[in-house]
């Protein structure tokens, strides 16, 4: 999907339909609404992730729950998003439907991005491990309730920081 700028160029607007879908959803809703919607992606994912996950990617995971782990106690915003980003992401390819991924992905933006400023806010713990070590370990132990309670309860706590700002 491109964009013409008259005198100025062709610019790549999105690289498919979801992409441009997420860039409106980024610009007109509130973070509200993007948790919301993460609550339906988030925890299907994490459900089918229990059953469908690789060897692979639970390793992945682990090393970007280090990842994540590590540069927050640094402080280092960007990495600990984009290890954040990478963990779910990589939560939503393990739930083995290809589909869910790609929507999945064309929200990263959304998802993990400048608009989600509860996380720069004094206080908020962006190490819990609700929804994150502990749905790890519920798609470890195949167990998808406990992988969906776990997002659940992070989505949650992120909820509620959303109503406070």
């Amino acid at each position: 999907m491109l964009e013409v700028r008259r005198g100025d160029g062709t610019y790549v607007r999105a690289t498919n339909e979801f992409d441009g879908t997420a860039r409106q959803v980024f610009q007109q809703h509130s973070d509200t609404d993007v948790l919301q919607l993460r609550f339906a992606l988030d925890t299907q994912a994490a459900r089918l992730a229990a059953h469908a996950a690789t060897k692979q990617q639970v390793e992945k995971l682990r090393e970007l729950l280090e990842t994540r782990r590590s540069a927050w106690k640094a402080r280092d915003y960007e990495a600990w998003v984009q290890a954040d980003w990478e963990f779910h992401l990589t939560v939503a390819q393990a739930s083995g439907n290809t589909l869910l991924a790609e929507v999945y992905q064309s929200f990263g933006e959304v998802f993990h991005g400048t608009k989600m400023e509860q996380r720069l806010r004094e206080g908020f713990d962006g190490c819990l491990a609700a929804g994150h070590e502990d749905l790890l370990t519920a798609i470890e132990e195949r167990n998808d309730s406990e992988a969906a309670q776990s997002v659940n309860t992070n989505l949650d706590y992120c909820m509620s920081w959303a109503v406070q700002g």
